[in-house]
């Protein structure tokens, strides 16, 4: 199917006036009906999108600059929603903190943001809003630089958005030329670009998930040429990794079926990222200190950990069971999916069913693969990354009761309906040789938009 500029310009359209739209209310924790509805028509149009680009081939060069409509599009609705005052997430706060601190010569590990040691850093537009300010950093070394940059240009509380915004738009270009290579249209990477949940976490929430975002795409696109580049995506990985740790899921798919030289290049490029960590060390066992705090705690709109710590299970060991279930996981898909892509991106996904909290930015890890998914699985990852954004709904109760709740309809949204998806997808794939014969196409086909 050749698809033009023209055919994609209304989706397009509503995807730019959407964001338009949400931007004009200040504060978009407050403005959450607003902003949802608008999100509706926006992944409308996402999904129109996407239906234009399936099966498509990649374009001619006299239509290639509409690749480039593509990445302006994706970078537009981004700066759009870094308009509002108040960011839709308090985190961008503790980044420019931890910039802060670092940039004063301080350990951002050795003290927590109420420390008295801390006292001299406080002002009145970043400290009020720190959250959770009796627990120290949880952010790793490469997601510690970020922080420092910032600071260093200024420290403006939009910075986290615009770098963002900038992070999200190279990841897009970097799908763009991943999809070429495999002989599908670059334009399918409207897919991360034009995604309302990755749209809303970047340019309204800041998020530094999409530096680790942009590191892990990185690393499967130089894993995925034709004479693979194993040492700079090691490197790519463990950058990611010092972000936030999902990129080690994805290392089992891409051992397999390599040389030893290769895995050993793979290896090293990643390990030597870890003398990024050796300015910290002086924190000793504060150094965890905070990812011990959120590991042990933290919980929200999870698919099973609740429900098994309600049936009696300790949540501690609750969470053991299923951290060491993902890493197992990790490694059978790793090597039982042949496509390494599709593979990543069902991991990810396994990941975050099993993870005590799932947070929507978290999703927007599983965003960024959507165009590797297998085609039993693309409706289910589909409406688990487009419903993700209803769960900004405790946000805003909260904002107006003081109340945390969770309400027992969001776990049916956002996790029984993917799943009900999923089963009626696979029960199609099994019962139907067209669709059992797609699933067994060939590793640079499997992932393809059906």
């Amino acid at each position: 199917m050749a698809t033009g500029p023209r055919k994609l310009r209304p989706a397009a359209g509503l995807v730019v006036g959407a964001s338009v739209a949400v931007a004009t209310r200040p504060d978009l924790v407050a403005a959450y009906p607003w902003w949802i509805a608008w999100l509706a028509v926006m992944t409308g149009a996402w999904i129109w999108g996407l239906w234009q680009v399936r099966g498509e081939s990649p374009p001619s060069e006299r239509r290639s600059s509409t690749v480039v409509w593509v990445v302006a599009v994706s970078a537009v609705a981004r700066l759009a929603l870094s308009v509002p005052d108040a960011p839709l997430s308090d985190d961008l706060y503790r980044y420019l903190w931890d910039g802060r601190v670092a940039n004063a010569g301080i350990n951002p590990f050795l003290h927590a943001p109420v420390a008295e040691e801390l006292a001299h850093l406080r002002d009145d537009a970043i400290w009020p809003h720190i959250n959770h300010p009796d627990v120290s950093t949880i952010y790793p070394a490469t997601a510690q630089l970020y922080f420092r940059a910032l600071d260093a240009l200024g420290g403006d509380p939009r910075s986290p958005r615009w770098g963002a915004a900038l992070f999200d738009t190279l990841t897009v270009w970097l799908l763009a030329g991943m999809l070429a290579r495999r002989g599908r249209s670059p334009r399918a990477a409207l897919a991360f670009g034009w995604c309302p949940l990755a749209i809303l976490e970047s340019g309204g929430g800041g998020h530094v998930d999409s530096l680790g975002i942009l590191a892990m795409v990185a690393a499967l696109a130089l894993a995925d040429v034709r004479r693979p580049r194993l040492f700079p995506a090691g490197v790519a990985f463990g950058l990611s990794t010092l972000v936030k740790p999902m990129a080690p899921l994805l290392l089992p798919a891409q051992l397999r079926d390599r040389s030893w030289r290769s895995i050993l290049a793979l290896l090293l490029g990643g390990t030597l990222t870890l003398a990024l960590v050796v300015p910290d060390l002086d924190a000793g066992s504060q150094l965890f200190a905070g990812f011990r705090t959120y590991a042990h705690h933290w919980q929200f709109n999870d698919a099973f950990y609740s429900v098994i710590v309600e049936h009696g299970a300790g949540p501690t060991g609750t969470r053991w069971v299923l951290a060491l279930g993902t890493g197992l996981i990790a490694w059978i898909v790793g090597f039982t999916v042949r496509d390494r892509a599709a593979a990543a991106s069902v991991v990810v996904a396994v990941a975050l069913t099993l993870s005590p909290t799932v947070h929507p930015w978290y999703v927007t890890w599983l965003a960024a693969l959507l165009v590797w998914a297998p085609r039993s699985a693309q409706r289910a990852f589909l409406a688990f990354v487009a419903l993700a954004p209803v769960s900004y709904y405790c946000a805003w109760s909260f904002s107006r009761t003081g109340e945390w709740v969770e309400p027992a309809w969001l776990w049916w949204i956002s996790w029984a309906l993917p799943a009900t998806i999923l089963t009626l997808d696979r029960v199609r794939t099994v019962r139907s040789p067209d669709a059992r014969s797609a699933e067994r196409a060939t590793p640079r086909d499997e992932s393809a938009w059906s």
